[in-house]
């Protein structure tokens, strides 16, 4: 893709008739509910609104739609949207071997497109997530006999504006919390205090500008009902976008112009033999874990994620059970906490093995290479 960007116009309109050239993919991803028509006239009123994303190679844009009907969620950048496209600066190495930026498009799922995909999951009669507020009667438990109590205060009087228009202000928020009904009728709720989202946030590249500043009780919901999404077996759409969001929020290429890739004219194609000098997230991780052990500063839980080589003549390995791969998933969320899901989707990544993909469905070669890639994460036989 050449560097000299088009007239706004233009470039609206290259993009446009590259979505409807991919207009029968996207219908074949969307879920039956949804309108593909709807879905690319929503996508291209909110490229045409940011002078940014319409700087996005074209690749990662339709990577970015076509991500967005696989989950079944309209892009539409509002407050309340189900999903939002947004730019994003990536370092590239060219094929003059100079390294240089790009912007490619990320797909962030919104609060309520989360919700929207915990509903249609079927792994759920309902979910909803809840702020506190300082002055709310609220108390909960976990453990044996779990519990949550949670009744709002009544609001005080507004405050009065210099001009003497009324203003009501709430509280200082103290919690945040996710909570719902599973098919089976079990009740599942997750907690975060107002310290454990900052600290969410504070890994966040936009921690101090965008949604985390102009919508701070949203974006506050949407880390505890990602947190509860981890905690109760769901969809795989639910996994692909809570992964799409941790990725972003600690500033990791998404890589969506990969899946565009198949279907988009050469000419419509980021430049040919443009690498990226870190390789994608898992490389990095795996660099970074390597040089931590060369300078013997390696952590007790820290992750090598690099495959074993083949055994050559060993026998071959025993038949993949669901009750192996069970165990080490147990184990990964155990040691790695809330960095889980975030791992487990970038291992994936490394070994090249698709992300939505459930793995009882996977090759049995390739559900070996996951094995054994869990195993030598993990560090464990």
């Amino acid at each position: 893709m050449s560097d000299k960007i088009e007239p706004r116009k233009e470039r609206v309109n290259t993009l446009r008739g590259l979505l409807d050239t991919a207009k029968d993919q996207f219908a074949i991803a969307l879920p039956r509910h949804l309108s593909v028509d709807k879905l690319l006239r929503m996508s291209v009123t909110v490229l045409a609104k940011n002078e940014d994303l319409l700087r996005c190679s074209a690749e990662s844009v339709v990577g970015a739609i076509m991500e967005c009907a696989q989950l079944g969620l309209y892009p539409d950048n509002t407050v309340l949207g189900h999903a939002y496209l947004v730019p994003f600066n990536v370092k590239v190495k060219g094929t003059d071997g100079q390294p240089r930026w790009i912007k490619r498009c990320q797909l962030i799922p919104g609060y309520r497109g989360l919700l929207d995909l915990c509903r249609r999951s079927g792994a759920t009669q309902w979910v909803d997530a809840f702020p506190v507020f300082e002055g709310d009667n609220f108390d909960y438990a976990y453990g044996s006999e779990p519990f949550i109590l949670h009744k709002p205060a009544l609001p005080g009087a507004p405050i009065t504006a210099p001009d003497g228009t009324p203003v009501w202000e709430d509280p200082p928020l103290t919690f945040v919390y996710a909570i719902g009904k599973l098919a089976n009728g079990d009740l599942r709720f997750r907690v975060m205090s107002r310290r454990d989202v900052e600290k969410i946030r504070g890994r966040s590249r936009a921690a101090d500008k965008g949604p985390w500043v102009t919508d701070y009780s949203a974006m506050c919901l949407k880390t505890v009902l990602r947190q509860w999404c981890k905690y109760v077996s769901m969809s795989p759409e639910i996994t692909r976008a809570v992964a799409l969001d941790e990725l972003h929020e600690v500033g990791v290429d998404q890589r969506l112009a990969d899946y565009a890739r198949p279907m988009l004219p050469a000419s419509a194609r980021e430049e040919e033999g443009m690498e990226f000098p870190n390789g994608d997230a898992l490389d990095q991780l795996a660099d970074a874990f390597e040089a931590a052990k060369e300078n013997g500063t390696m952590e007790e839980d820290a992750i090598d994620i690099t495959p074993p080589e083949d055994g050559g003549d060993e026998l071959p390995p025993p038949p993949v059970t669901t009750a192996e791969y069970d165990r080490l998933v147990a184990l990964a969320f155990e040691r790695w906490k809330d960095e889980g899901h975030s791992k487990l989707t970038a291992l994936r990544r490394s070994l090249k093995l698709p992300l939505d993909v459930e793995f009882m469905e996977l090759k049995p070669q390739q559900k070996e290479k996951y094995i054994r890639g869990l195993k030598v994460a993990l560090n464990v036989s």
